[in-house]
């Protein structure tokens, strides 16, 4: 219910409602004035929502809350010494679209996090990547990631697969199954960072955050280009909001 609502509410669907209940009325009735208003409101909704540098501000809010991994910070807090280490990598979709290589089925969001993953495992000795995400049906996002990452020389012996998970909560309850409580370096975007954090650590986990896949660009107000909307800006104020109903979610749920 709430993921529905999530898309209902992104800002091209709710363009899209305005626009045509102000197109029936401008037509059908006569509640013109009414029906410009709507019209209005969805075109500026679509201005605004497209505005690369708003658009910026409201990923970058989410994404600097947590930066880049400091492996030095990590070791001041995480002696070597400790048995085990695990670095969870938090899948990102899949697409099923047949014909297509590894690289494409897993997104430029899922390889950003797998690299990113695998780069900390060669700062790390001795730890285990654990590939996190299920699939209701067919491979599950785990096993893509797998897939490529024995493609790209990867040994089967520095990673597990956790191939069960549907949402970012289950992620944090079936790994806190595999880890105990061992320290665990969670790679996600850096949008979904600060959500993934705070249910690891509602389970009982105390994460390092690796983000990756960063979409704010450091726009300035100032310069010409980023004040033109565009169609990327409009991707990725969706993004924010889709983080924030799904903090509504989890909030409602106890699982913060």
């Amino acid at each position: 219910m709430f993921d529905a609502a999530a898309f209902i509410f992104f800002p091209v669907s709710i363009c899209v409602w305005l626009m045509l209940c102000g197109l029936t009325l401008l037509v059908f009735t006569r509640k013109r004035t009414l029906g410009v208003k709507l019209v209005a409101t969805a075109a500026t909704v679509l201005l605004v929502g497209s505005n690369p540098w708003l658009s910026d501000r409201l990923n970058s809010f989410l994404e600097r809350q947590y930066p880049e991994f400091d492996i030095d910070g990590y070791r001041a807090r995480v002696p070597e010494s400790v048995p085990a280490e695990y670095i969870v990598v938090l899948a990102a979709g899949l697409n099923h679209a047949g014909g297509i290589p590894a690289t494409s089925a897993l997104g430029s969001a899922g390889l950003m996090r797998l690299v990113e993953g695998m780069r900390i495992q060669n700062a790390v000795a001795g730890s285990t990547v654990i590939l996190s995400g299920g699939n209701e049906e067919g491979k599950s996002e785990a096993a893509a990631m797998a897939e490529l990452a024995i493609a790209l020389g990867i040994q089967k012996s520095q990673f597990v697969m956790e191939p069960n998970s549907l949402t970012t909560y289950e992620q944090a309850l079936n790994v806190k199954a595999i880890v105990g409580t061992a320290p665990v370096i969670v790679v996600t975007s850096a949008g979904h960072m600060p959500r993934a954090m705070a249910l690891f650590r509602g389970v009982g986990l105390d994460p390092f955050a690796a983000p990756t896949d960063h979409a704010s660009e450091g726009w300035d107000f100032r310069a010409g280009a980023g004040l033109i909307p565009s169609a990327g800006a409009l991707s990725k104020t969706s993004r924010v909001f889709y983080e924030g109903f799904a903090w509504l979610k989890a909030w409602t749920l106890g699982r913060l």
